[in-house]
């Protein structure tokens, strides 16, 4: 299922790894209510580990189908060998690594359940997800959130008007698409 939602979001062009951003695909069906499949990348500035993240989706009722996070791996390769000596006399050398390049690997990509609690408002809901996979400094999570709402559409002479709201939380976004 997280293969099928992430084919439903457009791709994230021009992205760097620090930028909040969040992606959108939004379908009305006939019941008003907006089948949204959600892509929202977000930074840790700080400098403690985040392992809980808070979104507030606007809705009469919000009822979240499924939320995964995305994750890259991160992979070593060596920076630079030196050749070391086996034994005191330094009759035989072996090849070592004296550092490591590491980076992130964009082609791997593993999809992680997300456990959440929600807390229902007046006009939207609260929900507090629970990353299985921690931000830890300077470094980006993405969660991909699919859900449906109500309360987008509106009815008024047997035509359909609406109003989609994007999520709120305490992040500035530099992009933004629906």
């Amino acid at each position: 299922l997280a293969s099928a939602m992430e084919m439903m979001i457009p791709p994230s062009y021009g992205d760097t790894p620090v930028q909040n951003s969040q992606y959108y695909s939004v379908i009305f069906d006939e019941e008003g209510e907006a089948v949204v499949a959600l892509k929202v990348n977000v930074n840790n500035p700080s400098n403690v580990t985040l392992d809980k993240l808070k979104i507030e989706i606007p809705g009469q009722t919000v009822r979240i189908l499924n939320v995964v996070q995305e994750y890259h791996l991160l992979k070593e390769e060596c920076g630079q060998w030196k050749e070391v000596c086996n034994d005191e006399n330094c009759s035989t050398y072996t090849k070592k690594c004296s550092y490591y390049n590491s980076y992130v690997d964009y082609t791997e990509t593993k999809y992680y359940p997300v456990e959440y609690v929600t807390e229902k408002l007046s006009g939207s809901s609260i929900f507090t997800f629970t990353l299985p996979k921690v931000i830890t400094q300077q470094n980006t999570a993405t969660l991909i959130i699919y859900y449906k709402a109500t309360g987008y559409v509106k009815k008024s002479l047997g035509v359909h008007g609406f109003d989609f709201e994007t999520i709120k939380y305490n992040y500035d976004s530099s992009r933004v698409r629906v």
